[in-house]
């Protein structure tokens, strides 16, 4: 998932949800990703969320569901609405009012799925189907399972929707050349698009240290930048900029923050 996304502020949290076990995983063929079918045997749980919490599900592995509604936010016709999850363990697919809108593999790691064709105006329903297999050898685990701890499966992390613009920083990579005293900047843009500039701002402690601005209308750019008087990162004086990308057009479309040291 671009970092852009994962740091954006949410615009729904998705927090109370139902929760079922399904041991013989017959959930897919028998349709539990379409909101009209009754959960009568689910449990309410609160995400993030591991199925190990229940102490009657301490040893379970296989496959668990998970299912919510939620309002979908205000959008603009010129946003995207992103399902995004801080992690889940280990293998999650999930559908939106019965649309299938994508999956992860992996059980550490943010993620997040577009969801703006699947949305409704009004109350939107939300599965979550999550595998954590009881065979680890062949999976990044850490010390989860035998015979270290007790494992952390499901939405571990938060699961949120996100409106962004449609035309957005996708990424940020800023390399720092202490030999010379710059900053090379490199941005990722969604979609090209002509006309499209980018502003880079470099500020401390709130004053500006230094800006220019790149073409971006191609959906790539990079621009170095010398910092005057530069202070540097260390243990003992953890000094950090904040770094602020601006994409304009006409006007305004995106405004990306973060910072570097």
């Amino acid at each position: 998932m671009p970092a852009t996304i994962h740091s954006r502020p949410a615009a729904r949290e998705l927090s109370a949800w139902q929760f079922r076990t399904d041991s013989d995983d017959v959930g897919t063929t028998e349709g539990w990703d379409d909101p009209n079918t009754a959960w009568p045997d689910a449990r309410s749980v609160s995400v993030p969320h591991s199925w190990q919490e229940q102490s009657d599900l301490r040893e379970y592995t296989g496959v668990g569901w998970y299912r919510t509604t939620v309002q979908a936010p205000d959008r603009d016709t010129d946003e995207r609405t992103f399902l995004r999850f801080g992690a889940v363990d280990y293998e999650a697919t999930a559908w939106v009012n019965g649309v299938r809108v994508g999956d992860h593999e992996g059980g550490y790691l943010p993620f997040a799925l577009d969801v703006t064709d699947a949305l409704d105006g009004g109350e939107n329903t939300v599965v979550l189907r999550v595998e954590d297999p009881e065979d680890l050898s062949e999976l990044p685990h850490g010390k989860q399972g035998e015979p270290w701890y007790t494992r952390v499966s499901g939405p571990w992390q938060a699961v949120e929707l996100v409106t962004v613009p449609d035309v957005r920083v996708t990424d940020v990579r800023a390399t720092p050349d202490l030999s010379v005293d710059t900053l090379t900047v490199e941005l990722s843009v969604s979609v090209s698009r002509d006309d499209l500039d980018a502003t880079v701002i470099v500020e401390r402690d709130g004053e500006s240290v230094v800006d220019a601005t790149v073409d971006a209308s191609a959906g790539t750019a990079s621009l170095e930048l010398s910092i005057p008087d530069a202070e540097y990162w260390t243990p003992d004086d953890p000094t950090l900029y904040d770094l602020r990308v601006r994409l304009e057009a006409d006007e305004g479309v995106d405004t990306y923050e973060t910072y570097v040291g």
